[in-house]
């Protein structure tokens, strides 16, 4: 189905009007009872398009029509604090489920999994976020987002968030493949760190396909029990025997994986020691332009996804660097307007959904084509602008669309840097406008 920025605005605010206390309050009989200014779906709406500026600025942002009758900010602190846990969870959720994924490649939706650190405020309390210098004392809080990132819809499906210190990646992923949202086959991408035969064949048995990077052989990969042809490329069928004890039958096997006694493989039977499960997939050999090799671990078919198209459909993963890039500093992920982690966690989940407003409206805008030497997208970081703009009342729907196309940037596809890492400190909460 084909949306207009129009449409998509309807929907969503339509959305936030019919919200009831007994979707988002902590006390659905007492909370939101009286009339205030201070709605939920105002309450909502703030959150959501709030920016970089302190709480007051933003307030004042949001409320300029109010002439005479602004509301403070403890109002709306005392507001926002009756938001259950799981709000903005289900916010997140029931709007995406408003606006289907529908883009696919050869018949299957391509998300990418990934994760990234946010730096959030202090708080002595919080000791499974608390990091430790090592060396020198103090350290610092983080939380660890896991996603789901659909590339080809430039949009999150869903997120996990944990505490730094108890952070698991592949716990985490195993635990939104099974609630997966999209309920066509869809490939998962995965990078080295997810090398888990439990995650692949909960995919595998949710009836989706996985593609990860292994690591490179002889630096115990999991790919270093199999004899290997002497090629520059190649894509051959292998197995893993995964088993609870050696008695199995497979337990010579090339590819036979045991699994220690104190770790949980669901698709084993505790009850019987000889109980073998059977992984097969395809194991590729790529080669890329800078003399190095990758190996990919895959269960695609071999007909519709050939040696030629893992190159690319790896590739593809990179998107979810500029996707956290974007929602860090262009959605202002790494400011807070909280030390609270509960206002922490509602405010990541409003820069999700401010995230994925503007991927759907960028979406429904078509850049004309002119003859020059690059092809045109819209420009994310305006977008934002023009998103948060749009949903505050502040554009039409012609304005909205005009400032969309006014800021482009051109497609440079080849263009590569080197990527510079480098640590990133909190923005204090009493350093803002």
């Amino acid at each position: 189905m084909s949306y207009t920025v129009g449409i998509i605005k309807t929907k969503f605010l339509c959305f936030l009007k019919s919200l009831n206390p007994s979707d988002v309050a902590k006390d659905p009989d007492r909370d939101f009872s009286r009339h205030r200014i201070f709605t939920i779906e105002k309450i909502l709406l703030t959150l959501i398009l709030w920016g970089r500026d302190c709480l007051t600025t933003e307030m004042r942002k949001m409320f300029r029509t109010c002439k005479g009758c602004e509301p403070v900010k403890s109002a709306f602190v005392q507001q926002r604090a009756k938001l259950s846990e799981s709000a903005m969870s289900f916010v997140f959720h029931a709007f995406n489920s408003m606006f289907p994924f529908q883009k696919t490649l050869n018949g299957v939706h391509i998300l990418a999994a990934d994760g990234s650190d946010q730096n959030i405020p202090p708080d002595g309390k919080d000791s499974p976020s608390y990091i430790s210098y090592g060396s020198r004392k103090g350290g610092y809080f983080q939380n660890h987002l896991n996603t789901v990132y659909d590339v080809l819809e430039q949009r999150f499906v869903d997120i996990l968030i944990q505490a730094r210190g108890v952070v698991n990646e592949t716990a985490a992923l195993i635990d939104m493949v099974l609630r997966n949202p999209i309920k066509e086959t869809c490939l998962f991408i995965m990078d080295r760190g997810y090398n888990c035969f439990e995650l692949m064949a909960s995919i595998k048995e949710t009836g989706n396909y996985f593609l990860i990077r292994a690591k490179d052989v002889g630096c115990g990969s999991i790919v270093d029990c199999f004899e290997l042809p002497e090629k520059d490329e190649y894509d051959i069928d292998q197995k893993f025997f995964i088993a609870k004890s050696r008695k199995s039958t497979s337990s010579k096997d090339a590819g036979f994986k045991l699994i220690g006694k104190k770790q949980h493989f669901r698709y084993l039977n505790e009850t019987k020691p000889s109980d073998t499960y059977i992984l097969p997939f395809r194991l590729v050999k790529i080669k890329l332009s800078n003399e190095h090799y990758e190996y990919l671990v895959t269960n695609l078919p071999r007909e519709k996804f050939e040696l030629s198209m893992m190159k690319h459909l790896y590739h593809l993963r990179w998107d979810t660097e500029e996707a956290y890039f974007m929602l860090k500093y262009k959605a202002n992920l790494v400011y807070h307007h909280s030390r609270k982690k509960e206002f922490i966690i509602q405010e990541t989940y409003a820069r999700l959904i401010l995230y994925n407003l503007t991927s759907l409206l960028i979406s429904c805008v078509k850049v004309p084509e002119k003859d020059t030497k690059y092809k045109y997208n819209i420009n994310k970081t305006q977008a934002f602008i023009t998103s948060r703009q749009f949903f505050a009342d502040e554009l039409t729907d012609a304005e909205a669309v005009r400032e969309l196309l006014r800021y482009l940037t051109p497609i440079r596809p080849d263009r590569t840097y080197p990527r510079k890492v480098r640590s990133q400190s909190l923005t204090p909460l009493n350093n803002r406008n």
